[in-house]
């Protein structure tokens, strides 16, 4: 295992709502934007496509960066394991005519794929209790490029 997993995920907005990949697990019913782990020898840019696609079957082209998010567990009391972890959040855009939509084969716990209004987006319940306020924060300043780094807390 490398000491920092590195994943991408995006941030694909359509008329006022986020795409957010839908999850009923132990922890119960909970969402998170699409994305996964990158591959060895796969871009950052490669990988959110494919995660993007394998988990809504939709085709994105891929924007801006948004947010640079790092979870060190130790800091954390391990509350979301014990890896590492770098996310980078990118915009995305849907390609024409692509469609999001539950895959045949979605991933374990995966029951929908939604569409939540950014008015809600504080209300739901992401993976990370900071991420709504980041990620609005960040979508509403296109001209910000500095500032995007953070660490879980």
């Amino acid at each position: 295992m490398s000491h920092i997993r590195v994943s991408a995920n995006a941030a694909v907005v359509r008329d006022g709502r986020l795409l957010l990949v839908e999850f009923d697990d132990a922890n119960g019913l909970h969402y998170n934007l699409p994305g996964g782990g990158c591959q060895p020898g796969e871009t950052l840019e490669e990988c959110v496509r494919r995660e993007v696609l394998e988990e809504t079957c939709a085709q994105i082209t891929v924007g801006r960066v948004l947010l640079l998010r790092e979870y060190e567990p130790e800091r954390v009391g391990q509350r979301f394991g014990g890896q590492h972890k770098l996310n980078v959040i990118f915009e995305g855009y849907l390609v024409e005519g692509s469609e999001p939509r539950l895959p045949d084969n979605p991933d374990a716990y995966q029951t929908g794929v939604r569409w939540v209004p950014l008015a809600d987006l504080q209300t739901v319940d992401l993976v990370s209790a900071t991420l709504p306020a980041q990620l609005l924060d960040a979508l509403s300043h296109p001209e910000r490029g500095n500032d995007l780094y953070s660490v879980e807390t």
